[in-house]
C-alpha cells in the first residue's frame, strides 16, 4: 500500500508540474503579449503625433507665406497664429519624446532627434520671418528663399521620421502577431506534452499498481505457504523429538520394536508394516514386529544385502507393487498390493534391516508419511544399534574372551547379589588336570581348546541360574544357588560324565577335571569358601585328580 501511495504522490506532483509549467509558459506569454502591444501602441501614438507635427509643420507654412503680402492690420492676427502654431509644432514634438524612447530604436531615436532640431530651427525660421514681415515685409521677402530651404529640409526628415515610425509599427505588430501565434503554438505543445505526460504516468501508475497488487497478493500467499510449512515443520519437528524420546527410554530391542509398531499406527493408520532385523550375524533378517498382526505384508527378503533401500542407505518407495520399477521382492505377491515404501533401519553405517509399509489398491502413501517413517526406521537403527553395542560392550567387560564364561570380577559381583537376596548356595572350584602337559606336548592351541570344551560342557550340563566363570589360568567357579551339597555333587558327576563323551567324540586332546566344592551360606565371605573349595579340590587333586571332593568343613544336606 505504500508503494501505491508513493506512485499516486508522484502522479500528483507531475500533473501539478505540467500545470504549473502551463500556467508560468502562459504567464509569460501575456507578458510578451502585453510589451509587445504596448510597444505598437507607442508606435501609433508617435506616428499620429509625428503626423500632427506635419500638419504643423505645414500650417506653420502657411501662416509664413499668408503673413508676408498682408496688410498693416492683418500682420498682428499672423503674428499670432506663426506663435501658436510654432508653439503646437515645439509641444508635438516634446509630447512623443518619451514614445519613442519606449520603442527602444536607435536609429529612430537618432532621425527624432535631428528631426526635432530642423523642425525647431524651422519654427524659429517662420517666426523671424512673421515678425519681419510685420515691420519690413521687403526684407522679409528676401528671406523666404532661406525659410523655403528649412521647410524642404524639416519635411524630408519629417518624411524620413515617418517612415521609420510606420516600420516600427509594422514591426511592433508583426511581432505581436507572432507572439500571439508562438504563445498559442507553446500553449497547445505544452498542453499537449502534459496530457501525454499524464496518460504516461497514469499507466505506469496502473502497471505499477496492478504489479504491486500482484506482488502483494504473492506475498500474502507466499505467507500463507510459509505459514503452513512453518505449522508442518512444528508438526513434524514436535513428531521427531517424541518419536526420539520414546526411543531414548527403551532399554531392550524389544522395547524399541514397540516404539516402532506405535509409530506406524500413528504415522499410516491402517496400513501394513513388518519390522525386519538382523541377527547378531547379520546374515538373515527376522519379522520381530508386524502391524497388524493378522495382515503382515510378508516381504521376503532374507538378508540386509537382499533390499534396495538398505543397499542405497535411503528410503525407497514403489507406485505400483506390479510395474516394472517394483521391487523384485513384491511382484506376485498378491493383488492386495498397491504402493510399498522400504526405510532402512542402519547404525554407523551398517545395515540392520528394513521397516516396510504396504497399502491396499488405491491407497497412497503421502511423502510426509514417507519421510516420518524413514525418521522412525533411522531412529530404530540408532536405538537399536546402541543396545546391541551396550550389550557387546558389557559382555565383553563380564566375561572372558576365550570361553565366553563369566570373568572373575563379575562372578564375584554376581554372587554377592545372590547374597544379598538371602540365598544360600553350593560352590565349586574345579581346573583341568595335567593342563600344562596338554600345552607342552600339543601346543597352547589345543591347550585352548580343551579349555573352550570344557567350557561349552560345562554350559551344557549347568541350570540357567547358575553362575559359571573362569577363575584363572585353567580354574574354574560355579555357583548354584538353592541347590545342597547332595545335589551339587551330583551335577559335577554330571559334568564328569559329559566331558568325557564329548572327548569320545574327538575335537580335542583327552584330559579330566577335579572339584573341590563346599557350601555357601549368605552370610559367608566369598573369599573363605573359595578357600574351603580350593581346599578341597587340593585334596582331590592329592588323592589322584578326575574326582570331586566336597570340603570337610561342610556338611552334606
Amino acid at each position: 500500500m505504500r508503494s501505491i501511495e508513493a506512485r499516486l504522490g508522484l502522479l500528483a506532483l507531475a500533473a501539478l508540474a505540467a500545470v504549473s509549467a502551463v500556467a508560468v509558459t502562459a504567464v509569460l506569454s501575456v507578458g510578451q503579449l502585453a510589451h509587445n502591444g504596448q510597444s505598437l501602441a507607442n508606435a501609433n501614438d508617435v506616428l499620429s503625433l509625428q503626423q500632427d507635427a506635419d500638419m504643423m509643420h505645414d500650417a506653420l507654412r502657411s501662416d509664413v507665406l499668408s503673413a508676408v503680402p498682408v496688410t498693416t492690420a492683418d500682420r498682428v492676427s499672423a503674428l499670432a497664429a506663426t506663435a501658436r502654431d510654432a508653439d503646437q509644432l515645439r509641444q508635438g514634438l516634446s509630447a512623443s519624446r518619451a514614445q519613442l524612447a519606449a520603442l527602444h530604436d536607435a536609429r529612430l531615436v537618432a532621425t527624432y532627434q535631428r528631426t526635432r532640431l530642423d523642425l525647431s530651427a524651422y519654427a524659429a525660421a517662420a517666426e523671424r520671418v512673421t515678425a519681419l514681415a510685420a515691420t519690413d515685409p521687403a526684407a522679409a521677402a528676401r528671406t523666404m528663399p532661406e525659410f523655403n530651404r528649412r521647410f524642404e529640409a524639416a519635411r524630408q526628415q519629417m518624411g524620413d521620421l515617418t517612415a521609420l515610425l510606420r516600420a516600427a509599427a509594422e514591426r511592433a505588430e508583426l511581432a505581436s502577431t507572432r507572439t500571439e501565434s508562438s504563445t498559442r503554438t507553446h500553449m497547445a505543445w505544452i498542453g499537449g506534452a502534459a496530457l501525454l505526460l499524464l496518460l504516461v504516468l497514469t499507466g505506469a501508475v496502473w502497471r505499477s499498481v496492478r504489479a504491486s497488487l500482484t506482488e502483494k497478493a504473492l506475498a500474502e500467499a507466499g505467507m500463507r505457504d510459509a505459514n503452513e510449512q512453518l505449522l508442518t515443520d512444528a508438526a513434524r519437528e514436535g513428531f521427531d523429538g517424541t518419536l526420539k524420546d520414546a526411543f531414548d527410554m527403551a532399554t531392550t530391542e524389544n522395547e524399541a520394536q514397540s516404539v516402532v509398531r506405535r509409530a506406524v499406527i500413528e504415522v499410516v493408520p491402517g496400513h501394513r508394516a513388518e519390522l525386519l532385523l538382523a541377527d547378531n550375524s547379520k546374515a538373515h533378517l527376522t519379522r520381530v514386529m508386524t502391524e497388524p498382526g493378522d495382515e503382515a505384508p510378508g516381504c521376503g527378503v532374507l538378508t540386509p544385502t537382499d533390499c534396495i533401500a538398505v543397499r542405497r542407505g535411503r528410503p525407497v518407495r514403489f507406485g505400483d507393487a506390479e510395474g516394472v520399477g517394483a521391487c523384485p521382492k513384491l511382484v506376485g505377491r498378491g493383488n492386495d498390493i498397491g504402493q510399498a515404501a522400504c526405510s532402512p533401519v542402519s547404525f554407523l553405517g551398517e545395515g540392520l534391516g528394513v521397516l516396510h509399509v504396504v497399502t491396499k489398491p488405491g491407497e497412497e502413501l503421502s511423502d510426509a508419511a514417507v519421510r516420518s517413517l524413514a525418521v522412525t526406521a533411522e531412529l530404530a537403527g540408532t536405538r537399536v544399534g546402541t543396545l546391541r553395542a551396550f550389550q557387546r560392550s558389557q559382555l565383553q567387560a563380564s566375561t572372558d574372551g576365550l570361553t565366553g564364561l563369566l570373568n572373575r570380577r563379575t562372578v564375584e559381583e554376581k554372587v554377592g547379589e545372590l547374597q544379598r537376596s538371602g540365598k544360600t548356595m553350593s560352590l565349586a572350584l574345579c581346573d583341568l588336570d595335567h593342563f600344562k602337559t596338554i600345552n607342552d606336548t600339543f601346543g597352547h592351541e589345543a591347550g585352548d581348546r580343551a579349555l573352550r570344551v570344557f567350557s561349552a560342557t560345562l554350559r551344557s550340563v549347568m541350570r540357567s541360574e547358575d553362575l559359571v566363570a573362569r577363575y584363572g589360568g585353567e580354574e574354574f567357579l560355579l555357583a548354584m544357588p538353592g541347590c545342597d551339597l547332595r545335589a551339587a555333587e551330583e551335577v559335577l558327576g554330571r559334568i564328569r560324565t559329559e566331558l568325557s563323551l564329548t572327548l569320545d567324540a574327538g575335537g580335542a586332546p583327552g584330559f579330566t577335571a577335579s572339584f573341590g566344592l563346599t557350601v555357601m551360606p549368605a552370610d559367608q565371605p566369598l573369599d573363605e569358601a573359595v578357600r574351603a573349595a580350593d581346599a578341597a579340590l587340593l585334596r582331590a587333586k592329592s588323592e589322584g585328580r578326575d574326582r570331586v571332593v566336597v570340603a570337610s568343613a561342610a556338611v552334606l544336606g
